[in-house]
């Protein structure tokens, strides 16, 4: 299995770790992912890492030493980067739900949805939505639970910025299959008979 070389925690200037620089999140309509953390080998044993994350200064720390076998990095350099924001930041600079698009034939299925928000001084809060509840509903808790169905359907699954609800984001969320053991499925945890495919 190969090793990366570093690990980079990204912070904002309140300290406030950035997930999104790292892992898989789910941007606002029209915001396409980018690669904000590259790592460059310089030599054996001595790598570069750059934060390039919009509304920030980017940042370049050099000479980063990862101890390597003849097979590569043995374990991965902890690096913590702190990034300040450009004069021209907003307020709220980063939004989205963490975790990606995903599709389940199981039954019963609950999955608990988290936001992120970058957006020092601002509330986290959140209101959920289900575009189709006979698919699956969310609870303002973030709690998603699939209905059970014989038919696959999707949903799509809306995170909106309580301080500005003109912020938001989604996600598609699938359930159902005909392999779905519906049996013992109360009536409302069930599509319905009138439900769309």
């Amino acid at each position: 299995m190969l090793v990366p070389p570093v690990s980079v925690e990204v912070r904002n200037e309140a300290g406030q770790v950035l997930p999104d620089a790292a892992f898989p999140l789910a941007l606002p309509p029209g915001r396409q992912g980018t690669r904000q953390v590259t790592v460059h080998q310089e030599r054996t044993g001595r790598y570069t890492v750059t934060v390039n994350r919009p509304w920030y200064r980017p940042v370049t720390v050099r000479g980063v030493v990862v101890r390597e076998n003849r097979c590569g990095p043995v374990a991965p350099t902890p690096l913590v980067i702190r990034l300040q924001p450009t004069t021209n930041a907003p307020v709220v600079r980063g939004f989205g739900i963490l975790g990606s698009e995903l599709h389940t034939a199981v039954w019963p299925y609950q999955q608990r949805l988290g936001s992120f928000v970058d957006a020092p001084g601002v509330s986290p809060a959140v209101t959920w939505t289900s575009s189709r509840p006979d698919v699956a509903s969310i609870d303002q808790g973030g709690l998603l639970e699939a209905k059970c169905r014989k038919v696959a359907g999707w949903t799509v699954i809306t995170a909106r910025l309580k301080a500005d609800p003109s912020i938001m984001a989604s996600v598609r969320f699938g359930a159902g299959g005909a392999r779905t053991d519906c049996s013992r499925a109360q009536p409302d945890q069930k599509a319905g008979p009138g439900h769309r495919d």
